[in-house]
């Protein structure tokens, strides 16, 4: 079933994966991770069940498949079960969407409304942002959303920006600097700021960094994209307030947010080092963090570390397997606004516990379905080649034959 959307005609179960883009605006706990989407995303799996599937990246759903059940088995055998079953939950249900979705072929058209939708629902974020005026209660100059009375983590909401600024930012170096692209990039660019989320800017500036680098071939283009960089830089110190700014001076990178985020990547190693092959079973953090020096019970704020306590280097090598094998396949294929995203993304996910949020999934299903929809395009290139090529041949008979024969 389709939907009319202005020119476009998108199916219902695509357009249900684009609405979800906008729950982070009404979520109610503070946290948006990617189970909190799932009706929605069930709504698409659904769909897709009814359709013939040719199952894609068959080496990367065998590696999930492993991981889950070493959840499983680490449950039984390793685990003191508090909070173990949500967090396996969790991953079967991102198993199971991976698993469709990355095999489900996209239309160019489909494929467009996702990323615009993304880009409505971040710009809807910020649009919340500005009316809100909502601060975290321990920095008044770290700005967030409020959905029903709980503010969101100003982390995971800068994070979400990750997407949409790489985008942009690709745009301007392929095609120019032009206004209709530089003011949504400077305004995302801006809610990351208003965030105060240290992690997402680094992260954004080794994504922006790698498409800078790769995309920019002659000197004189590399500099024109430098010498535009500085000066919106410039802009920005010029209009922002200079509180924005605080939270990124070298000086405060000492602060006590880092100082507790050290002290938890401490005692995540601690615990990894407690049992390296195994891991210490799930929410290891949480259950066991002050036996092992940390100062409160809390996730490790590092996506990386918190697998390898939880579920040590077996667990860590078979979760990271299909997130380093698309980026590995992007490199390769020299597609560097996916290696971008990827980077960035990645990079978020070591400054908080992301392995189940919202941004790190949508980012990565995206990739995912973007790098077939490339691959796709070259085969059928490839075919028309060829086939145009045994046309070429077929004539060049038919002529010898006419000379011989007349």
């Amino acid at each position: 079933m389709k939907v009319k959307l202005g020119k476009y005609s998108i199916e219902l179960s695509v357009l249900a994966v684009g609405l979800s883009y906008f729950v982070v605006l009404i979520n109610p706990l503070g946290w948006h991770m990617f189970l909190h989407v799932a009706p929605l995303y069930i709504f698409f799996l659904l769909s897709v069940l009814q359709q013939r599937i040719t199952w894609k990246y068959k080496s990367q759903l065998f590696i999930m498949a492993l991981f889950v059940l070493y959840t499983l088995i680490s449950a039984v055998f390793i685990s003191n079960n508090s909070g173990t079953y949500g967090k396996i939950i969790r991953f079967i249900y991102e198993f199971i969407i991976f698993v469709f979705f990355v095999s489900y072929k996209f239309s160019e058209k489909n494929l467009k409304y996702l990323f615009y939708a993304y880009n409505c629902s971040c710009f809807a974020v910020c649009i919340k942002m500005i009316l809100q005026r909502a601060h975290i209660v321990s920095d008044t100059q770290r700005f967030s959303i409020v959905n029903h009375g709980k503010i969101m983590d100003p982390n995971y909401l800068a994070s979400l920006f990750v997407l949409p600024i790489i985008i942009f930012f690709y745009r301007c170096v392929k095609n120019g600097f032009q206004i209709k692209r530089l003011i949504p990039l400077m305004t995302l660019l801006v809610a990351v700021l208003a965030t105060g989320s240290r992690g997402a800017f680094v992260s954004l500036i080794l994504g922006c960094g790698i498409i800078y680098f790769k995309e920019n071939i002659s000197a004189k283009k590399l500099l024109t994209t430098a010498i535009i960089l500085i000066g919106l830089f410039c802009v920005l110190l010029l209009f922002l307030p200079s509180s924005v700014f605080s939270r990124f001076d070298y000086h405060n990178f000492h602060d006590d947010s880092n100082s507790l985020r050290f002290n938890l990547w401490e005692t995540a190693i601690r615990i990894f080092a407690s049992n390296p092959f195994f891991g210490r079973g799930a929410n290891s953090m949480i259950n066991l963090g002050k036996s092992y020096g940390a100062r409160i019970n809390l996730m490790a704020h590092n996506s990386y570390l918190e697998i390898l306590a939880d579920y040590g280097l077996l667990g860590f090598l078979l979760w990271i397997f299909p997130f380093v094998s698309i980026m590995l396949k992007s490199i390769k294929q020299k597609k560097y606004l996916i290696v971008g995203i990827l980077t960035a993304t990645y990079s978020c996910a070591f400054f908080i516990s992301a392995q189940d949020s919202a941004f790190l999934w949508q980012n990565v299903l995206l990739c995912y379905v973007m790098l077939r929809f490339d691959q796709n395009i070259v085969l059928e290139k490839k075919k028309r080649r060829e086939h145009d090529e045994k046309l070429k041949i077929k004539s060049e008979e038919n002529f010898s034959y006419s000379t011989v024969l007349f």
